[in-house]
This record gives structure tokens, C-alpha cells and sequence, in this order.
């Protein structure tokens, strides 16, 4: 019987394990990212100097890019970026914000991030204010800037953003770019990270100020339907246009952000499986104490029913046995899970370890499955045959 006791505590430690991660993976995906992944398809491509040596032919490069693939039936959006939200993560660069000044000893770092037209469209950032970036935003342009929201809350609190201007770097002769729109925040360096301020420069204006020229990109689909099925056609396109161009990590942004919390979905899973399996395993060891209960007492039973004992008085004394070892295994299973479930805190977001809420439905899960288990054994002790168990005693 203390078998059944600890097998029952074991699948109360698990099954609140399994609880916390499903809570936690929720609170995961309820998280606002910034963007709208669904039915966007994403693939990461490059334009090598030796087949594109200077800024002119890379920005050509991505003007015809744009112009095939918007043709390729499904696509709604077409968008570049050089590093995609939640997949890879993202440095800063020292900036100059007109009219801030830094604490002492800090600077003014922003995230950085270099699109072309088209990519705030593809990934349904929110505008709050101002502009996305448009064709018009070319290399001789004047220089032109999306920031985000926490952008402007640490540079420009109290300001209004549209028209400030901002230096990439710390040179004084760096041309200056001009806040031309202002975007919700995005997670990009994971769900549960920090958000940082951030900025947006043009692809075709970042290889003028600062003068980096970003040849490896991730080219970004907003699609009508499934994104997936349009990857052939896209890469047809791609092809088309140099077919010496290598293409990779072809997926969709759904997966991409799946692929972000894989760690706790995977700790979901297994923890899941292992207090499924104790679960399984403590009602077929209660199965097995009440059975073997109303075996032995099998004599006493009859007796007590031709004696005019009710079929529920039967089944009272049947559960005895079952029920207590639950309810010893309870106590040993909570007790256990609020000294081991601090261990996951690293994994757990927006719920904490010892959460009163995920060990009442364990309590009632583990319990239910209990009196399951222990019902069978115990309506079959109120079925004895008072003749015959009296003939076989």
C-alpha cells in the first residue's frame, strides 16, 4: 500500500510540473510580439561581392527582387530585413538624438535593424504615428528613420518624435536621419527579454549613412493562404533573377516563433507524457490494493450483506483502503512539488512555482483518477453474492 502512496505523490509532483509549463507556454503565446506572423514566409539570401560589387547593383538587385516576387500569384506583401524578430539576436549602435543628453557614463545605444519598403507591411507591425518607409526612400533621398515606442520614451520623452533627428554613430560629420514614423514595440530577442530602443534605416539609405552596405538579408512574404505553399513559386522567382544565389533557412514566421519557446514546449511535453504515465501508473496500483481488498474480504462481505448491510455500506468499506493511500499520496505530492517546482522558476513566465491555482486542479485531476480507479473494485464488492461467499468461506 505505500507503493500506492508514493506512486500517487510521484504523479502529483509530475502532473504540477506538466501544469506550470502548460500555464507558462500560454502566458508565452499570449505575449503581444509586435508582429503578426501568420501567413508570412520567410527565407534568407545574400548578394556576394563578387556578383554585386557596389551599393547600385545591391539596391537594383532588391528593386527587380521586389518587382518578381510581388508578381508570383498569392503574395500580397514583399519586404526585406536584416535579421528576422526572434530568430537571431540583435546588437545596438551608438547614437546621437537631437535635443538628449545621456546620464553620465552611459551612451545612447539603439537596436538596430535595416529593411526596405514593404517589410512593416509583410510582418503587420502597427504604426502609431508618422509613416512607413515608401519608395520614395532612396539612397539620395533625404535619410529617414522608424523608431519604436520604447524609442522614444527614453530619448524623446515628452517631445514629439516626427522630425527629430538622429546620427547612426558617433562621428559629428555622419549625416543625420529624420524620425519619419513610429512603430509599436517588438520582442525581438525573445518574448520574455527586455525591449530595447530601436530603429528602422532603409537598406538603400543605411549603405549611405553609415556607409554599411547589408548584403545578407532575410527576404519576408505576406501571403493570401497557407505561406508554405508558395515556397516553390517564390524561389522560382529568385532563380529567375540570379540563379547563382543561394537560398536557406526557408520557414515560415509561426515557426519561427514556435522555434523561440521550443525549450519550455519541450519541457511541456516531456513532463506532460511522464505525469500522464503516473497518473496511469498510481490508478492501476489503486486498482490493485481495492481488488485485492475485496478479494480477501470477499466472506465478510456476504455476511454483511445478508445481514441487510445496503450495497453503499459495502462500498464504503471498499474504499477505505484506496482512498487513504490517495490521500497520504496527496499530501506527499503537494509537499514534494512546493519544494521541487522552484527549481523550474528559470522556465516558468507569468506564473509562479508554487501558483494555488494549477495544485487545486492537480489535487482534483490526481483525485478524480483515484476514485476512478477505486470505483470499479468497490461496485464490484457490493454485487457479492451472499451465498456464495459465505459457501466459498
Amino acid at each position: 500500500q505505500a507503493l500506492v502512496a508514493a506512486e500517487v505523490a510521484l504523479a502529483v509532483v509530475l502532473v504540477s510540473a506538466a501544469g506550470l509549463m502548460v500555464r507558462s507556454v500560454a502566458n508565452l503565446f499570449a505575449i503581444d510580439s509586435g508582429f503578426d506572423p501568420r501567413n508570412v514566409l520567410t527565407m534568407r539570401l545574400a548578394t556576394p561581392v563578387a556578383y554585386y560589387p557596389d551599393a547600385a547593383s545591391v539596391i537594383g538587385f532588391h528593386d527587380e527582387l521586389k518587382r518578381r516576387v510581388s508578381a508570383v500569384p498569392g503574395v500580397s506583401v514583399v519586404g526585406t530585413v536584416r535579421i528576422l524578430p526572434l530568430a537571431t539576436e540583435m546588437g545596438d549602435w551608438g547614437l546621437a538624438v537631437e535635443g538628449y543628453a545621456p546620464p553620465p557614463n552611459e551612451g545612447t545605444p539603439g537596436d538596430w535593424q535595416v529593411v526596405t519598403p514593404g517589410y512593416f507591411e509583410a510582418m503587420g507591425l502597427r504604426l502609431i504615428e508618422g509613416r512607413f518607409f515608401e519608395e520614395r526612400d532612396r539612397v539620395e533621398a533625404p535619410l529617414a528613420m522608424v523608431v519604436n515606442r520604447r524609442f522614444t520614451e527614453t530619448y524623446l520623452a515628452g517631445r514629439e518624435p516626427l522630425g527629430m533627428r538622429v546620427r547612426i554613430g558617433g562621428s559629428p560629420d555622419t549625416a543625420s536621419y529624420t524620425i519619419v514614423g513610429v512603430v509599436e514595440n517588438v520582442h525581438h530577442n525573445g518574448l520574455t527579454r527586455e525591449v530595447k530602443p530601436q530603429f528602422y534605416a532603409p537598406l538603400a539609405q543605411f549603405a549611405r549613412a553609415p556607409g554599411n552596405l547589408t548584403r545578407s538579408v532575410n527576404l519576408v512574404v505576406k501571403t493570401r493562404g497557407d505561406p508554405a505553399l508558395l515556397t516553390q513559386s517564390v524561389r522560382a522567382a529568385i532563380r529567375g533573377l540570379d540563379p547563382r544565389l543561394p537560398v536557406s533557412e526557408i520557414r515560415t514566421m509561426d515557426e519561427v516563433v514556435a522555434a523561440s519557446i521550443a525549450e519550455p514546449r519541450f519541457a511541456m511535453g516531456l513532463l506532460g507524457s511522464f505525469g500522464v504515465l503516473a497518473l496511469v501508473l498510481s490508478a492501476i496500483g489503486i486498482f490493485g490494493i481495492v481488488s485485492q481488498v475485496v478479494t480477501a474480504r470477499a466472506h465478510e462481505f456476504g455476511i454483511r450483506i445478508a445481514l441487510g448491510a445496503a450495497p453503499r455500506d459495502v462500498i464504503l468499506l471498499s474504499l477505505r483502503a484506496g482512498v487513504a493511500q490517495t490521500l497520504v499520496g496527496l499530501v506527499l505530492g503537494v509537499i514534494g512539488s512546493l519544494l521541487l517546482t522552484r527549481a523550474m522558476t528559470g522556465l516558468l513566465h507569468g506564473v509562479a512555482p508554487t501558483d494555488p491555482l494549477t495544485f487545486a486542479g492537480v489535487i482534483a485531476v490526481t483525485g478524480s483518477v483515484a476514485i476512478l480507479a477505486v470505483l470499479g473494485p468497490a461496485r464490484r464488492a457490493a454485487r457479492t453474492d451472499p451465498m456464495t461467499a459465505l459457501h466459498q468461506g
